[in-house]
């Protein structure tokens, strides 16, 4: 029932929820300790306060589709942000999202640019998505239909498109350039949600607004505020550590403003993990695609240029004008023609690849950038079909598809040998080793189906391989050196516990332990007095926190 028809069964004040995407506590925390974010400070100290663990399912990708629906991979079925054709050997990131869950709140809601909110599948549910968020996960949309053209009219154009996925530390002019965007773009943010909760719709009984810029600032910057990080003393380093600062310093502008404005509204502030190092990129983009191919074929087609390979500290670096894709691309060309197509996609992938993964495809190459073909390990496709197992596109963890006989249209693993071979690559992932440290590179390896190769979804693959530390190069005793390559982006979804804090009537403020991030979703759902369905995840954690009107 939409909430317009239902007021709320205890609570009687509206409610303001900010989402932080790729929010890290120990940054605000660090800026808190120096009296740089006393909005936050205040807003925390009136808060109930909960830590949220969203468990080994972070490292999907998906923590916005998980918050939107409030669903975990195991309701919705998507595992990843990745889907494989095993008819046609293709993989492609997928757009939309299952039925958001503020969908009961009818008319009364309004959304902005929260990723993964598939407006379109709701049927009153007001305001716009994929305007400036970082991994948008659907199509550009606004309710009424011609809202974003007229915040394009009155705010202009989203200030940060270039830096959405931004590439830039070997350039310490070209980081000071991004901060200043993402800083500019979180304010116009704040104007923006000002302009809608006040004067466009103000009649709104639960609000969502989501702060993306944190998302696509960490990734890039976070050697500037981590001072272990091998890249931490380059130029940039510095650079990026103040545009960090000066990005959260805008989110305390934000929250102070929200919070005058609205003094009526109950305040959700809330992320769904941290952050931390980037341990994925290099494993899962190439040097675990070149090792499936090495242990299939027994030769490299990937081999690191001398200078990589004898980089100081087994770091490679990059001139400011080389970009990550188009450097480990210039490589692989080397070994068939494909390469130069790929490699004139990948030249362009700091823009189009923001144009089409923010929803907005314009050509025939963008639509293929959207279909991974930017990322390295696509460059192996054309051989999956004649391996045994290959290594799946991924953002996150290794994802090893096994290429099974009546699974796949090329299958050459029969079902009677699933258990074995898988168990074959995993005693030779476990011999995998990091250069720079002689570490085992390998923290855990887990079978999405054990025994039961049909059970593999189309979102995941037969083998998921979680890393440890950020290795750029592997070693096995029985092949050559793999790598190193450089970083690309330098902070990652590693962090710890995200964070909840909720201010309003009646609520008791302090310390309320852990939750599960799942739990977020129900607990908006009770507040609003809306039953929450089964089909969510998790459950609310409102008693933990709420105190009696009379108390």
């Amino acid at each position: 029932m939409p909430l317009h028809t239902m007021p709320p069964r205890s609570m009687s004040q509206r409610l303001l929820i900010i989402g932080l995407d790729g929010y890290e506590a120990s940054i605000a925390d660090t800026l808190i300790s120096r009296g740089k974010m006393p909005h936050l400070e205040r807003l925390q100290t009136q808060s109930a306060r909960l830590q949220l663990d969203h468990g080994a399912f972070k490292r999907t990708g998906l923590a916005w589709q998980h918050f939107s629906t409030g669903q975990a991979p195991d309701k919705s079925g998507i595992w990843s942000a990745v889907n494989f054709d095993p008819k046609s050997y293709n993989a492609r990131q997928l757009a939309g999202a299952p039925i958001p869950f503020l969908e009961q709140a009818g008319s009364r809601a309004v959304v902005i640019d929260a990723p993964y909110f598939d407006l379109r599948k709701t049927e009153n549910v007001r305001g716009f998505v994929n305007w400036g968020a970082h991994d948008p996960g659907v199509e550009a949309f606004s309710r009424p239909a011609h809202l974003l053209e007229e915040i394009g009219y009155r705010f202009g154009d989203y200030p940060a498109q270039e830096d959405i996925y931004g590439f830039v530390w070997p350039d310490a002019a070209r980081t000071a350039d991004a901060a200043s965007r993402l800083t500019r773009s979180l304010d116009l943010r704040t104007d923006i949600t000002a302009w809608m909760l006040s004067d466009k719709m103000p009649d709104w009984d639960v609000a969502l607004t989501v702060v993306s810029e944190l998302h696509s600032a960490i990734e890039p910057f976070w050697h500037g505020f981590d001072e272990t990080h091998p890249l931490h003393d380059l130029p940039s380093g510095a650079v990026a550590r103040e545009g960090l600062e000066s990005i959260y310093i805008a989110l305390d502008r934000m929250i102070g403003r929200m919070t005058e404005l609205y003094p009526d509204a109950a305040i959700l502030l809330f992320s769904m993990h941290g952050m931390g190092a980037n341990d994925a990129d290099a494993p899962s983009m190439i040097l675990l695609p070149e090792f499936m191919y090495r242990l299939q074929f027994g030769k490299p087609l990937f081999q690191a240029p001398a200078h990589w390979a004898h980089a100081r500290n087994g770091v490679p670096l990059l001139a400011t004008n080389e970009r990550w894709e188009s450097s480990i691309f210039q490589i692989l060309k080397r070994h068939r023609p494909l390469g130069s197509r790929i490699m004139r996609k990948a030249g362009r992938v700091g823009q189009a690849l923001g144009r089409v993964m923010s929803g907005q495809p314009t050509d025939e190459d963008a639509r293929a950038e959207f279909g991974l073909d930017w990322m390295p390990s696509s460059y192996y496709r054309p051989h999956w079909p004649q391996m045994r197992a290959f290594a799946l596109p991924s953002y996150y963890d290794g994802r090893i598809r096994l290429n099974v006989a009546g699974r796949e249209a090329r299958g050459m693993v029969d079902p009677v040998e699933y258990e074995a071979e898988c168990a074959r690559i995993e005693r030779e992932l476990l011999q995998l080793t990091d250069p720079r440290t002689g570490e085992a590179v390998v923290e855990e390896i887990m079978r999405t189906s054990p025994g039961d190769p049909s059970g593999v979804p189309d979102s995941d693959g037969d083998i998921v391989v979680i890393w440890r530390g950020d290795a750029l190069g592997f070693n096995h005793p029985n092949m050559s050196g793999i790598g190193p390559v450089p970083y690309r982006r330098t902070g990652g979804h590693t962090g710890g516990h995200g964070e909840f804090m909720l201010r309003g009537d009646n609520i008791n403020a302090g310390e309320h332990g852990i939750a599960s991030a799942f739990d977020v979703a129900p607990t908006i759902e009770d507040w609003l007095g809306v039953d929450t369905p089964a089909s969510l995840s998790g459950q609310s954690v409102m008693s933990r926190f709420k105190v009696s009107a009379d108390a």
